[in-house]
C-alpha cells in the first residue's frame, strides 16, 4: 500500500519508458548536486552505467565546461560521448589518469563522481580532484573494502572535499519535472519482455549494456 505522498504524476507527454528511469535519475541528480557541479565546472564521472550517464547529462545541463567519463567498455564510452561527455578514458589502460588530467590542463576536476563501485577506481579518484574540488563516492563497494587516504596531502594541502551519498528519495518531484529535459534513448539500449528475463539478466551481468528495461505493458 502506497501513501499518496509517495505517488507522483508523470507528465502526459512523457512516455512510460522514459518515466521508468525516474528513480536512477534521482541518484544521478543527487550525485551532480552533491559534487557541486555548476557553470564552468570540470567534471569527471567514473563508470558509464545509467546513473553515471544521467549524472553526465545533469552536469551538461548545469553548465559544466568539461566532462570526462571513465569506463572500460568501448560501447559505454560511445554512449557517454553521445550523452554529452567531451572525452572518455579507459581506466584499464596505462596512463589513463594523465590523459584525463590533460583535459583540464593539469588542474584536475572540480567535481568527481565515482559511480562504478570498483575498488580500483575508488582508490584513484582523489588524484583527479582539483584543489578545493569535490569527490562523491556514491557507488556500493564490497563491505570489506577499505579506502586509502592521506589526510595531510589530500585534505589539508589539497583542500579536497569527500562526500558520501545514500538515497535520493526526496528528489522525485524534481526528477519528474526534469524527465523532458534528458535523452533516455541514448542510455536505454535494450527493452525486453518479462518472459525473456534470464536472457536479460545474462546481458546485464555481461557489462556490455548501459540500461536494460522490462516491458510489462503495450502502453507507451
Amino acid at each position: 500500500c502506497w501513501h499518496m505522498s509517495q505517488i507522483y504524476k508523470i507528465p502526459d507527454d512523457v512516455s512510460l519508458l522514459d518515466a521508468s528511469q525516474t528513480e536512477p535519475l534521482t541518484i544521478g541528480m543527487n550525485a551532480a548536486e552533491t559534487a557541486k557541479v555548476h557553470l564552468g565546472s570540470r567534471v569527471f564521472v567514473s563508470g558509464a552505467g545509467p546513473i553515471g550517464l544521467y549524472a553526465v547529462q545533469m552536469a551538461k545541463l548545469a553548465g559544466a565546461s568539461k566532462i570526462v567519463v571513465g569506463d572500460i567498455v568501448a560501447k559505454k564510452q560511445e554512449i557517454a560521448l553521445a550523452c554529452g561527455a567531451d572525452a572518455v578514458v579507459n581506466p584499464m589502460e596505462e596512463g589513463w589518469q594523465k590523459k584525463a588530467m590533460a583535459e583540464t590542463d593539469g588542474k584536475g576536476f572540480d567535481a568527481v563522481i565515482e559511480s562504478s563501485g570498483a575498488p580500483s577506481a575508488a582508490n584513484s579518484m582523489l588524484d583527479l580532484v582539483s584543489k578545493n574540488g569535490h569527490l562523491v563516492m556514491m557507488a556500493m563497494y564490497p563491505t570489506g573494502f577499505e579506502w586509502k587516504l592521506n589526510p595531510y596531502q589530500q585534505l589539508y594541502e589539497g583542500g579536497k572535499h569527500i562526500h558520501g551519498m545514500y538515497t535520493s528519495a526526496d528528489l522525485f518531484p524534481r526528477a519528474v519535472a526534469m524527465l523532458k529535459s534528458l535523452d533516455f534513448s541514448k542510455v536505454i539500449d535494450k527493452v525486453v519482455a518479462p518472459e525473456d528475463c534470464e536472457e536479460a539478466f545474462a546481458m546485464s551481468v555481461s557489462g556490455q549494456y548501459s540500461k536494460i528495461v522490462f516491458k510489462f505493458s503495450d502502453d507507451e
